[in-house]
């Protein structure tokens, strides 16, 4: 095949493809891994849990109360939506993601701090606290990962005293569960197991795409839209002195 007849026919490859010129990397999308709110985002406004942050016989405790879950897919995470509420105290909580040790809390994924964010403890329903994942760790279908609630900031910060409620759901459906404290920023003992019920959803996301070097038109993937992309430049020479492109 001559050189002529190669570009004759790329080019005519790219007239065939012009309809695809439009395509673009595909949009963000959301799947929900957990969701134990009821309808209309309710839950139980009088049952759930308290956790607490103070200084008790001179040392700083700081509460932890996790709550188990399994994704039905792999994802990545996007953010977590809680029915917590600000009992007294700084309004000031941290959301943990753990992997799961042998069926309590391991490793932490990720630790998103809240500042501001929490309704107060008032009787009455309100929308959910959501923490938005910056690190968006990769959560795989089928394991077991840990969402833990613990009140305060960190060691040495005014804001010390700090009671967080974790309301129930609706149905008081339970879920493996966990309790720890921190003494002074350490882990004293280890994970105890427990059952509660405490609401809250879970959303990952596909948001990007890595991608490939000759993908020429954006749309994350190599196919003929990439060729034609390339048969419409083929032997074009950017030099700015003509010479240099013999």
């Amino acid at each position: 095949m001559t050189m002529r007849s190669a570009v004759g026919m790329m080019t005519a490859v790219a007239a065939g493809v012009a309809v695809l010129a439009g395509a673009i990397c595909p949009a963000a999308t959301t799947v929900v891994l957990f969701d134990n709110f009821n309808s209309g985002d309710r839950y139980n406004l009088i049952a759930g849990e308290t956790f607490n942050c103070d200084i008790w016989q001179g040392n700083w405790m700081r509460a932890y109360g996790a709550v188990s879950f399994v994704p039905d897919r792999t994802a990545f995470l996007d953010r977590v939506d809680l029915a917590v509420g600000l009992m007294e105290g700084f309004n000031e909580v941290d959301i943990v993601i753990f992997a799961d040790n042998g069926g309590l809390p391991g490793g932490s994924l990720e630790t998103i701090h809240l500042s501001g964010k929490m309704p107060n403890e008032d009787g009455f329903l309100h929308a959910p606290v959501t923490a938005t994942s910056a690190v968006r760790p990769q959560l795989e279908g089928g394991k077991t990962y840990w969402i833990a609630v613990s009140p305060g900031a960190a060691q040495g910060r005014p804001s010390v005293h700090t009671m967080v409620f974790w309301h129930n759901n609706s149905w008081g459906g339970t879920a493996p569960s966990a309790s720890n404290y921190t003494r002074n920023g350490t882990w004293p003992l280890a994970w105890t197991a427990r059952n509660y019920a405490c609401t809250m959803r879970v959303v990952g996301g596909y948001s990007g795409c890595a991608r490939p070097r000759s993908d020429l038109s954006g749309d994350c993937k190599v196919g003929l839209e990439d060729l034609a992309i390339l048969a419409e430049d083929w032997l074009k020479c950017g030099r700015e002195n003509p010479a240099d492109c013999d």
